[in-house]
């Protein structure tokens, strides 16, 4: 079970009883991410008794101003995430369980800032300090002016390689950017340095370029605070309609009926296809055009 997206899980009013439930039924909290401002000591104590596998802590920025800058909300919040890491740090202890990681995320007014978010990273005693950057959002939630655009690569250059330099004996820095002239840029960079890429996201031994795509609809599903089933984590647009609702009927009977049957035809019909294919809104009801 991965606890996360649409808002923070810790703020559910019954967080506590959902956490009680998954570990009666033997059911692994895979991932959760949140602000970290409600983690406290009971439920560090069950994240680490109940061997979940991943607690990110979605930090974004390096100081009181700047977090509330991002995340809209009064700067002393700051200071009680990272309370809330340090003390899942502690509770863990000598236990691997949970991985701990530290997220920060770049925009253009914060990007001179960037070694000084992995240092702080490093210093709280994380396993993984992610650096990605902030993207745009739908309904204009983000300003735009504010998006890192290609040509920021250049400025973003020496940060980056004094980062890496800094993580070459550690091995902690996650760094990806979903703009392509940047990737480009980091590979330049960590051939200049002589560093790989290091705690990448895992992939199974069976996948192959060719088979490059999105699966969610055979392997997960996203399950929202009103019991919405949504077709994955990336899709809680209010814009995109839910394929159910788990009040309605048990989720099994939703992942077997007639609104999974059909996004797994239409999601068929794209990967055999390669994407060379013409959208038609008579044969795709689930699936949208992209905008």
């Amino acid at each position: 079970m991965r606890l996360s997206g649409g808002g923070d899980p810790l703020f559910h009013r019954e967080i506590n009883d959902v956490l009680a439930h998954l570990a009666k039924r033997g059911i692994v909290v895979d991932n959760l991410t949140t602000n970290g401002v409600a983690l406290n000591h009971e439920i560090a104590g069950y994240l680490v008794n109940n061997n979940a596998r991943e607690v990110i802590f979605s930090l974004n920025a390096v100081d009181a101003a700047d977090y509330a800058r991002m995340m809209k909300v009064k700067p002393a919040l700051f200071d009680k995430v990272i309370t809330a890491i340090k003390t899942l740090v502690e509770v863990r202890g000598d236990s691997i369980y949970p991985s701990i990681v530290t997220q920060f995320l770049l925009d253009r007014s914060n990007l001179s800032r960037l070694v000084e978010m992995y240092d702080l990273g490093r210093s709280l005693g994380v396993d993984r300090v992610a650096v990605n950057a902030v993207l745009e959002i739908p309904r204009e939630r983000i300003d735009r002016e504010l998006l890192l655009r290609p040509k920021d690569a250049e400025l973003a250059e020496p940060y980056i390689e004094e980062v890496l330099r800094k993580d070459a004996d550690i091995g902690l820095l996650q760094i990806d950017f979903a703009v392509f002239s940047w990737n480009t840029m980091m590979t330049r960079v960590r051939e200049r340095v002589g560093t790989q890429p290091t705690n990448m996201f895992p992939t199974a031994p069976s996948f192959r370029d060719r088979n490059d795509g999105c699966f969610f609809a055979w392997y997960t599903a996203a399950v929202t605070g009103n019991g919405d089933i949504r077709p994955c984590c990336l899709l809680l647009n209010p814009d995109v309609p839910p394929l159910g609702n788990i009040h309605e009927k048990p989720i099994s009977e939703h992942w077997r009926g007639p609104a999974f049957q059909k996004m797994r035809s239409e999601m068929r019909e794209v990967l055999l296809r390669g994407g060379k294919i013409e959208y038609n809104p008579k044969n795709f009801t689930i699936l949208k055009r992209s905008a």
